[in-house]
């Protein structure tokens, strides 16, 4: 879903820069 089709549903809908470092540690504690 594009982010302007979210805020249409969601107006307060709150964003942030992707961080990839800690995303791949999430997904590499998800893959435990």
């Amino acid at each position: 879903m594009a982010l302007a089709d979210a805020r249409a549903i969601c107006p307060d809908l709150a964003t942030r820069p992707a961080d990839l470092a800690r995303e791949a540690a999430a997904l590499a504690s998800l893959r435990r």
